[in-house]
């Protein structure tokens, strides 16, 4: 047999691989939408809300937190029931929480509304990793790794710019149930054509929860699990605060337009787009170099960081390449799943890959907060409006100091590793 349905004994069929991995993507995607779409249209949330930057950046922060949180047991569950089961689980859950956020105009609803879709988000992009190595052979899962990262980050596009002028046009609940009626399709579209494998496969055993903790302290245990995590953090966490959040409203407060606020989160999706497969098959290529191809892509997010935050940061010349190499982070951070892939046994990888989104969500979550709560300092003590140039400038430093954090940890884990690594003297 010839052609691209040409298989070898045990090997999946390619097409039936690729269609596996579209739908999942197709879920991913999904999932940013809804992460994505509060943040799209934080001035319109604190217009519909009447709420401070703190407690706007307060409902992201939950949401985020939530994430988060939802990441070691969700870890769990993957390695326990499968990818499908989790991501059906996590659609309907964002589908109530963008239904809840559609409706609601009190504060205490969209609180529920955003930690109903962060804890549905939490297993998404884990449970379509976790499939990779049982579809496609050893040598391209870094590069479709990558590819299903990138692409995924198409759901900020569409947040950024058919759901801005969609809510616009028709209306802050019509926007938020189209999100919600994506979700319902995603859950049905997974229900019917994803599989966690070609061959169905025996479920493990279930186990106590003094077992699933042993497991979860084993897999932290382990020198790679934390460096992928800190890469995780270090590479993501500034490009997820300044795209979720606080992007659009430091841009307008700089005197961009609203649509080339909008515009610049686009930037930075398609710059990872672009540098993404580089790096996927820089990844492939380069097993024992991947902290330094961290390093590098850390340099060239502190620039861009440099070009958005330093004076003269208002011009368009230093706004675009700015967000741009911002935006370089998003693949980057997918390294760390490769980090954790190697290091770790495969009945624990969901949990593995659980620990590395645990790093850079909850950098984004403390770089969300800080931001929102600096600037409502600043503006108390200086007498300045919220969204004072000056005050925001000095705000949005805390994402560069966050990366420098990340990254000193990173290394620190590196140099643990290495040291376990060596024979004892």
């Amino acid at each position: 047999m010839t052609g691209p349905e040409a298989t070898t004994p045990g090997q999946p069929s390619s097409r039936r691989a690729a269609a596996v991995w579209l739908v999942g993507l197709a879920a991913y995607i999904v999932a940013v939408c809804n992460r994505s779409s509060l943040g799209a249209v934080t001035p319109d949330a604190a217009d519909r809300f009447v709420v401070s930057a703190g407690l706007l950046g307060g409902f992201a922060a939950l949401q985020m937190g939530v994430y988060a949180a939802g990441q070691i047991p969700a870890g769990l569950a993957l390695d326990r029931f499968g990818a499908r089961r989790v991501l059906v689980v996590g659609m309907t859950l964002m589908a109530a929480g963008q239904t809840l956020l559609a409706l609601s105009t009190d504060i205490a609803a969209v609180f529920t509304a955003r930690a109903l879709v962060g804890l549905g988000d939490a297993g998404v992009f884990i449970s379509v990793l976790r499939v990779l190595p049982e579809w496609f052979p050893a040598r391209h899962v870094p590069m479709v790794t990558q590819l299903t990262s990138i692409l995924g980050q198409l759901g900020q596009i569409i947040s950024a710019v058919p759901f801005v002028l969609l809510l616009h046009a028709a209306g802050w609940t019509p926007a938020f149930l189209s999100f919600a009626a994506l979700s319902v399709l995603a859950l049905v579209l997974v229900a019917v054509l994803f599989a966690d494998a070609p061959h169905p496969r025996r479920r493990p055993p279930a186990t106590g929860l003094r077992t699933m903790l042993g497991d979860v302290a084993r897999t932290f245990a382990i020198p790679s699990t934390r460096l992928g995590m800190w890469v995780h953090g270090a590479t993501l966490g500034g490009v997820n605060a300044f795209a979720l959040m606080w992007g659009v409203p430091y841009l307008v407060a700089l005197g961009h337009t609203r649509a080339e606020a909008s515009a610049a989160l686009v930037v930075v999706t398609l710059a990872g787009i672009a540098v993404g497969p580089v790096i996927g098959a820089l990844t492939a290529s380069f097993l024992h170099g991947r902290v330094m191809l961290v390093l590098g892509a850390v340099a060239l997010e502190l620039a861009g960081w440099a070009l958005l935050v330093l004076p003269p940061a208002a011009s368009l010349l230093t706004m675009v390449p700015g967000v741009a190499l911002v935006g370089v982070g998003g693949p980057a951070s997918s390294i760390g799943f490769e980090i954790v892939r190697a290091g770790n046994p495969p009945e624990r990888q969901g949990l593995a890959s659980g620990f590395v989104n645990v790093g850079g969500f909850t950098m984004a979550l403390v770089l969300m907060l800080g931001t929102g709560l600096l600037l409502d300092e600043l503006a108390r003590v200086t007498g300045r409006p919220l969204y004072d140039p000056a005050s925001f400038r000095l705000a949005m430093l805390l994402m560069p100091a966050g990366m420098l954090l990340g990254t000193l940890a990173m290394l620190r884990a590196r140099a643990l590793e290495r040291r376990q690594e060596s024979p004892a003297a």
